[in-house]
């Protein structure tokens, strides 16, 4: 057995057979790596890594986003409804993006970032949209609504 720069243990499959409750086991706290011929097969825990594939995920996109940022293109290709926004919304949204980045790694609640773009995406959408933020500009005063009784049981 061999312990590597990326904490994993290194067995052989006959290490693995022998003592496959004490490897498993071990496999959900951190990576055991099974000797396979030329290569080698992890025994990961699930969740980790649906957490790792989230990460490189989102922080392809932070990468991207920011190159894109930083060489000042006119028009985003990563997150194309970007252009709808104003540039004080575009700042908004930059600076949420990347904090909410930070708090999620750190967390691992990946679904945070996702209702985060979800909700940018939509305010595009309905920017982009005139008539639609015509009427919600003009949708009227509380006085107008009527409150509805209640079913009696």
């Amino acid at each position: 057995m061999i312990n590597t720069v990326f904490s994993d243990e290194i067995i052989n499959p006959t290490e693995l057979k022998k003592n496959q409750r004490h490897w498993l086991t071990k496999a959900q706290r951190q990576p055991v790596t099974v000797k396979f011929g030329d290569s080698g097969l992890a025994i990961v825990d699930r969740e980790l890594m649906k957490n790792l594939y989230a990460e490189k995920k989102y922080a392809e996109l932070v990468v991207k986003y920011c190159q894109e940022r930083t060489e000042a293109k006119d028009k985003s290709t990563v997150f194309p409804w970007l252009n709808s926004l104003d540039d004080e919304e575009k700042k908004e949204f930059h600076d949420e993006f990347l904090t909410t980045f930070i708090k999620v790694s750190q967390d691992n609640n990946w679904t945070e970032m996702e209702y985060l773009l979800e909700d940018w995406k939509a305010t595009a959408e309905a920017e982009s949209n005139p008539e639609f933020m015509e009427a919600w500009k003009n949708r009227g005063n509380i006085e107008d609504y009527v409150t509805l009784d209640e079913p009696k049981e």
